[in-house]
């Protein structure tokens, strides 16, 4: 099921899930004017990239809600030539 964002009053974009939880699949779930988070049924969640990060440069990873150090760039493209490998 496609659910559509909401825009608020002061212009920020939320993707929620049919019970009202920040949830979006293929992108963030929160976008404002500086910056972006990712979240899965309501738990701040990213493999690809931060899951958080703000227009001053500041980023946080999250993986199933817990907070990581950063993912190396070619330890994520490793993991996706693995995955369309196996497909």
């Amino acid at each position: 099921m496609k659910n559509n964002p909401i825009i608020n009053t002061n212009g920020d974009t939320v993707w929620r899930n049919s019970i009202g939880q920040f949830h979006r699949i293929d992108g963030p779930a929160i976008i404002w004017k500086d910056g972006y988070e990712w979240w899965l049924n309501d738990v701040r969640h990213r493999l690809d990239g931060p899951a958080l990060s703000w227009s001053d440069g500041t980023e946080l990873w999250f993986i199933n809600g817990k907070e990581v150090d950063p993912i190396p760039k070619h330890i994520i493209l490793w993991e996706s030539k693995l995955k369309e490998e196996q497909q």
